[in-house]
């Protein structure tokens, strides 16, 4: 890296400092310690009121990323809108709110726009011209017109997964897993979270190829756990810490695949995985336990062996506590009860339900705040998977999820 290259970026660090030193930054930090308990219904429905702030702030039909406290919303992102389609649809249904629906409509036809040929979807942030091709956004992306079509009988949106799903089975590799078009070029476990939506695609638009690749899929990402119940390849880079982020996305993954597919092994290597996961949180000594908040801590190396400790990553206690439920539900799994339940409330503690537009009812990426993941960011994909919990306390299960 040049001289000037590091002196822009150290500029451009050192201007972040400053901005963080504002009013706001104290404000949001004072919304989310107001201390007053709040029902599902009302955390749910502020949750959606900020997702749809979300959306408007872009101006284009997809959803802002994340609200920065230094720099305010950002652009539209493409992955997480795919997965957000779902949680609006269900939330209309539950919450008869039809405007909801009519948001995701909006979401799933900004996304034809920028559907590539071939069929992918870019990587990354909405930008003019394109980008890389990416495995995991395009099929997060998928989830979201399978569940238009469905919804709607629309066809483009049936078309436009078909090519989306057809990109996916033909960049696979031969043993199942996605090196071509991943993240860092590697095989990732929590890519699950793609076969699952080439699952449901195999179901929905009624083609084996998608339900063959699939199954390859998942036999593979069975194949990484080890004694103990630790899946290899969870986290975002060969050999770091994974967050529970990427392990709820492997578990979620496994879990409903074995829905779609009646695949009774990867529910098998998804139980055992959140069995060994909550144990860190449940037994005696909890060294899962974050001391600061109470919630499940953000990172664990080989064995679920705890790593950073000093904050959660909410999203992630989200996810943990969504699986968990599932498995309690559908796999008679008391036991799990209360471990959603306790996360469930820390994760409830995290969110903000006062402040400005792009504080309230947002989802901070850590807590604390100033945690290493999303630090000072109110997250889509938090909100996001918040509201799937919240959904799930208020309507209950079983239910068909949609990404």
């Amino acid at each position: 890296m040049s001289a000037g290259a590091v002196l822009g970026r150290a500029a451009r660090a050192g201007e972040r400092t400053l901005s963080l030193a504002r009013p706001r930054v104290a404000g949001a930090l004072l919304a989310q310690l107001d201390g007053v308990e709040r029902s599902d219904h009302e955390q749910l429905d502020a949750t959606l009121e900020w997702l749809a702030r979300a959306q408007d702030a872009t101006g284009v039909g997809g959803v802002a990323a994340r609200y920065d406290l230094a720099s305010g919303w950002d652009r539209a992102y493409p992955e997480t809108t795919g997965y957000i389609i779902g949680t609006m649809l269900h939330a209309a249904d539950v919450t008869c709110r039809p405007e909801l629906a009519d948001r995701a409509v909006r979401m799933g036809e900004w996304l034809l726009e920028i559907q590539q040929p071939a069929g992918w979807i870019p990587g990354g942030l909405a930008r003019d011209g394109g980008g890389r091709p990416e495995v995991f956004n395009t099929g997060q992306v998928l989830f979201g017109w399978l569940a238009l079509h469905e919804v709607t009988g629309r066809e483009d949106f049936a078309a436009a997964g078909a090519r989306a799903a057809q990109w996916l089975a033909a960049v696979q590799a031969g043993d199942g897993s996605w090196v071509e078009a991943s993240l860092h070029g590697e095989a990732h476990a929590y890519y699950s979270r793609v076969t699952w939506a080439l699952a449901r695609a195999g179901v929905v638009l009624n083609d084996r190829t998608f339900v063959d690749a699939a199954t390859a899929s998942i036999e593979w990402v069975c194949g990484q756990q080890r004694d103990g119940g630790w899946i290899d390849h969870m986290s975002f880079t060969e050999g770091a810490p994974a967050l529970t982020h990427t392990i709820a996305y492997t578990i979620e993954g496994l879990l409903e695949c074995a829905l779609v597919l009646g695949h009774e092994r990867a529910w098998s290597v998804a139980a055992q995985a959140m069995r060994s996961l909550a144990a860190t949180y449940t037994d005696p000594g909890a060294p899962g336990r974050c001391a600061r908040t109470g919630g499940l801590i953000a990172t664990f190396t080989d064995g679920f062996v705890p790593a950073d400790t000093d904050y959660e990553c909410v999203t992630g206690s989200a996810q943990a506590a969504l699986c968990a439920r599932r498995l309690d539900a559908l796999g008679g799994r008391p036991e799990h009860a209360e471990f959603a339940d306790t996360l469930t409330e820390a994760v409830k503690r995290a969110q903000s339900q006062r402040g400005p537009a792009g504080v309230r009812g947002g989802v901070p990426g850590s807590n604390p705040i100033w945690g290493a993941y999303g630090s000072f960011k109110y997250l889509n994909w938090a909100a996001k998977f918040v509201a799937d919990l919240l959904l799930d306390r208020v309507a209950g299960l079983p239910r068909a999820r949609y990404g």
